[in-house]
C-alpha cells in the first residue's frame, strides 16, 4: 500500500458519508509553476520551493505561490467535472 493511501480511503469514505466526493490531482501537476491568468498558462520551470512570489514573463502577472496553485487546482478540478 502506498504511503497516505489509507488517508485518501478515509477521505473518500467521509466524503461519501456527507454526499460529497474527493478530487485528487496528479502528483506532478505543476499547480504552483503555471500562470493561473485565464489568458496565459505559461509555465515557470525555474521556480523553487523558496520562491513565494513570482512574476509571469509572458503576461506580467505577479503570483503568490499558494494562491496561484489553488486557482490552478480549482480550474483543473472543474475541467475534470465537466
Amino acid at each position: 500500500m502506498q504511503a497516505g493511501a489509507s488517508s485518501f480511503r478515509q477521505l473518500d469514505y467521509k466524503a461519501a458519508w456527507y454526499g460529497s466526493r474527493v478530487w485528487k490531482a496528479d502528483r506532478w501537476f505543476p499547480s504552483s509553476k503555471t500562470c493561473s491568468s485565464p489568458t496565459c498558462g505559461q509555465r515557470h520551470g525555474g521556480l523553487t520551493l523558496a520562491d513565494r512570489t513570482w512574476t509571469c514573463t509572458a503576461c506580467g502577472v505577479t503570483h503568490e505561490r499558494d494562491h496561484n496553485a489553488a486557482a490552478n487546482l480549482l480550474s483543473a478540478m472543474l475541467a475534470d467535472a465537466a
